[in-house]
């Protein structure tokens, strides 16, 4: 069985019989990502079965070198059950991609931001494998950097590969945040 056929709701009974599902997003055979509450406060749960514990514990690790961080969420609780999975705070806000389509924004306002975003998690020695417009959420006037899963952390690769990926992050983003070039896609 993969765990996206499971009903939400058992999965996250598994986890916290406390959590009550709100949302689904990106189900995949491999990791599932709830909207769900716990006493009435938003959170982001993301689970996958132990044999594909890696997207998990990434993305754990990750939280930890971040955290404090604004503007990334913030690690809650590590879920080791039948079902690993992990809680963290709830962002709000649209994809960046659901706010160009969706709302034809401006997004030349978040450049700076978004560049400033990037070099701090470099400075906590993570640099991302993928950086798209799934990965970002607008949220008013503010962007955030909300999924970690595809992550490398410093001293995992060679000084020039990480220096190679410092610069590809940055790239990305301002790709991301530069209006000709997502018009012209």
């Amino acid at each position: 069985m993969i765990i996206a056929d499971m009903n939400p709701r058992t999965v996250l009974a598994q986890l916290d019989p406390k959590l009550h599902f709100e949302e689904q997003y990106s189900p995949n055979p491999v990791v599932s990502v709830y909207q769900v509450t716990l006493d009435s406060i938003p959170f982001i749960v993301k689970c996958a079965f132990p044999n594909e514990r890696r997207y998990v514990d990434t993305e754990i690790e990750a939280l930890h070198h971040l955290d404090g961080l604004p503007l990334t969420p913030d690690l809650k609780e590590v879920y080791e059950k039948e079902i690993m999975g992990l809680r963290k705070t709830y962002m709000p806000g649209v994809t960046l991609g659901n706010y160009i389509s969706d709302f034809g924004g401006d997004i030349s306002k978040f450049k700076e931001q978004g560049r400033e975003l990037v070099e701090q998690v470099h400075a906590c020695g993570v640099y991302r494998l993928v950086l798209n417009f799934q990965n970002v959420l607008v949220n008013d006037s503010t962007i955030l950097l909300f999924d970690f899963d595809e992550v490398f952390f410093e001293g995992q690769f060679d000084k020039r590969l990480v220096r190679k990926f410092k610069s590809d992050d940055l790239d990305k983003i301002e790709t991301l945040l530069d209006p000709k070039k997502v018009l012209l896609g």
